[in-house]
């Protein structure tokens, strides 16, 4: 009905489906993009009729079959799709798809930092908002950094000191992650003082090539042991306790040590008692004595001459 309706363009359609226009609709954006070639094609064909009888409204008005498309629209792809065509966004703010990348890494969110004491450092992260960078009454140059993360904005200041590192990023960048102490006091108000920033595109990029090569590594190591201990009856070794998982593993006895050299040791330590008793008997009914009496002489009881 919005079709015929508005008679809209082609892209029109396209770009309001993707930011959900028609989600109280259908709330299948897939399925949506997928109907509407047909519908262009059958208003082409009303338009080419001259506008068309009631037979031919009856085809326009009939659903047409579904596609089975199974592609759930993430959060990522709303926000990314809203981003492109809107400039802003709707669904959620852009920062909040990384709530668990920050926690991980420790940023602060802007909420906190009123509660937080003076001169603690602190790290934090926020899309760009505005810059001033007035002169001073010492001549030298500030430039008063406001972010905005999803809670809120808050001030980032940067001394001329730092300024020459940090500019080049502030230029380029549009989402930063901001390291430096915590101004929290009545005569300065409330402001984090700058000492480093990055562009935070660059490390969220880093963190998940990281992630995914450790993702990658576990499953080779996985997939190796998988292999080493699949048939137990033919290469005759037992899954140790841990493997398959990222417990640390506890500590096993040696595999190489054979049944016999094990025997070996029993009978030798079984030896050793038995001419430490009939030693001890030579000496007195008290073996502790004739063990002291080594001790003294400086030799190790049952020490072989």
């Amino acid at each position: 009905d919005f079709y015929l309706r508005t008679r809209v363009e082609y892209p029109v359609a396209e770009n309001l489906i993707r930011i959900g226009a028609f989600d109280s609709v259908e709330p299948d954006r897939t399925e949506l993009l997928w109907r509407l070639p047909l519908l262009h094609d059958r208003l082409s064909a009303l338009a080419s009729a001259g506008g068309g009888n009631s037979r031919q409204l009856r085809a326009f008005f009939a659903a047409p079959e579904r596609a089975a498309l199974k592609h759930e629209w993430t959060m990522e792809d709303r926000v990314r799709s809203e981003l492109e065509l809107l400039g802003l966004t709707v669904t959620c703010h852009p920062l909040a798809l990384y709530e668990p990348t920050f926690s991980r890494l420790g940023v602060t969110p802007s909420w906190k930092l009123p509660q937080m004491g003076d001169e603690v450092p602190v790290l934090v992260a926020g899309v760009y908002e505005r810059a001033q960078n007035p002169w001073m009454r010492s001549g030298r140059r500030t430039m008063f950094l406001t972010l905005e993360d999803a809670y809120g904005l808050f001030e980032c200041v940067l001394f001329e000191s730092c300024l020459p590192a940090c500019a080049p990023v502030v230029a380029r960048a549009t989402y930063f992650l901001v390291h430096g102490r915590l101004q929290n006091n009545r005569k300065r108000g409330l402001a984090v003082v700058v000492q480093n920033i990055w562009d935070l595109e660059e490390v969220l990029a880093k963190e998940a090539e990281r992630e995914t090569v450790v993702k990658i590594n576990l499953t080779a190591r996985r997939r190796c042991e998988e292999e080493v201990y699949e048939n137990v009856s033919v290469s005759g070794r037992k899954r140790p306790p841990g493997a398959g998982t990222t417990a640390i593993p506890k500590k096993v006895g040696n595999p190489n040590v054979s049944k016999a050299s094990v025997q070996r040791r029993v009978n030798l330590t079984a030896r050793r008692r038995c001419a430490g008793g009939i030693h001890g008997e030579t000496h007195g009914t008290d073996p502790s004595r004739a063990e002291s009496g080594h001790r003294e002489r400086g030799r190790r009881p049952f020490q072989r001459r």
